[in-house]
């Protein structure tokens, strides 16, 4: 769910707030990658950039893209989860605190 909470506004706002083709297919392609889960940590990395750049772009501070961003950030210390291509690919990390 974080996942799609992620990229979905990648998909919807990429074209409406990025200026210039080169913008608004980088948001595109970073949304599929983070639908998908296919390299999440990075696809989440630049997201946050994304989601920072517009949140201070404008005059005032837009709390929708700030929101945005550390979502970004919390995908990106999270992962993928299990139903992704990096989980399929890599297999699922588990951490497993003190015993």
């Amino acid at each position: 769910m974080l996942r799609i909470a992620a990229a979905a506004p990648l998909f919807l706002a990429s074209h409406e707030f990025m200026s210039g083709v080169p913008l608004k297919l980088i948001g595109t392609a970073d949304g599929v990658l983070l639908l998908l889960g296919l390299g999440t940590p990075i696809a989440a990395a630049v997201q946050v950039l994304i989601e920072g750049w517009l949140a201070f772009a404008g005059a005032p501070f837009n709390p929708d893209h700030g929101a945005r961003a550390l979502m970004g950030l919390a995908l990106m210390m999270l992962g993928p989860g299990q139903y992704s291509v990096d989980a399929r690919l890599y297999g699922r990390k588990r951490i497993e605190l003190g015993r």
